[in-house]
């Protein structure tokens, strides 16, 4: 039996025995999830994750939480592997039914570095807002989607994108930075 079918065989969520958790404030709906060698760490000062019903997390994905932030995956969302999903001074908040592929990555902050004296890992971490992607969106192979940008409902983002503002729903966007080219149509 593979390790995922073992999620099905009660509601209960499924989390690998090689997974690293450490995180108070976990959440996992029925059915969950959560294979080998995914890392779920909460800093002392992070929020909450979030797992919705029949969501999974894929192997090497890397969650990490801090500074008041949090990380909502909806249901039936399904992350790929080594993807990088933060939840720092803003959340990461992922609909139902999103679709992401290996290697993506979210970041609803960013580190300050004005003060030239302070070393950047002493300066304040500063945010435009959190990171919604929105319910049925799909996102490409190796997509960063960065603070304050929300991704609409159904809208597709090409593999290695870098997103830096909000994608209306159903629209198809690609490039660095991502541009929408494209709709989908009914």
């Amino acid at each position: 039996m593979c390790i995922r079918d073992r999620a099905n065989l009660t509601p209960r969520p499924f989390i690998s025995p090689c997974a690293q958790i450490r995180c108070a404030d976990l959440r996992l709906g029925q059915h969950a999830f959560i294979d080998d060698y995914v890392t779920i760490y909460a800093h002392h000062d992070g929020g909450r994750v979030e797992v919705g019903d029949f969501s999974s997390l894929h192997r090497g994905t890397i969650v990490e939480i801090g500074a008041g932030g949090s990380v909502i995956i909806g249901a039936d969302s399904h992350i790929q592997s080594a993807c990088n999903l933060k939840g720092f001074v803003a959340d990461l908040r992922i609909g139902n039914q999103v679709q992401i592929a290996p290697q993506c990555a979210f970041s609803p902050y960013e580190h300050t570095f004005a003060d030239r004296t302070q070393p950047i890992k002493n300066q304040p971490l500063a945010s435009k807002g959190p990171i919604v992607i929105e319910d049925d969106a799909w996102l490409g192979l190796g997509v960063i989607v960065l603070d304050g940008v929300t991704i609409g409902r159904g809208a597709v983002i090409g593999a290695g994108a870098v997103v830096t503002s909000n994608v209306p729903p159903y629209a198809i966007a690609v490039g660095v930075p991502a541009r929408v080219v494209g709709a989908r149509t009914a």
